[in-house]
């Protein structure tokens, strides 16, 4: 029997005021609702994992720690350039 998703699938119940604002997030983003979810959790893990290291947690090696702190940084300079071209297409448009 083949499945229609790539990944396993998940249902998930929530307040429809966090739905409502996930949709609006990921219509902003260029996202749907599933890929915003996905994306904000692996950033929370990402976060998770990089203060796991900070403070001095399984992993301790020093370049590992400046590795991940330094992806966590590109992604937030990613995301403001992402957000501010959407600014810049939105006001193009506007002319």
């Amino acid at each position: 029997m083949t499945t229609k998703y790539k990944y396993p699938t998940f249902q998930l119940r929530m307040p429809p005021e966090l739905k409502s604002s996930l949709e609006a997030e990921a219509k902003t983003n260029g996202r749907s609702l599933n890929a915003e979810i996905v994306y904000r959790l692996e950033q929370t893990m990402e976060v998770s994992m990089a203060a796991q290291l900070a403070t001095g947690g399984s992993a301790t090696d020093t370049a590992e720690q400046t590795m991940l702190m330094s992806i966590q940084a590109l992604k937030s300079v990613e995301a403001t350039i992402e957000e501010g071209l959407k600014v810049m297409y939105i006001k193009m448009g506007d002319e």
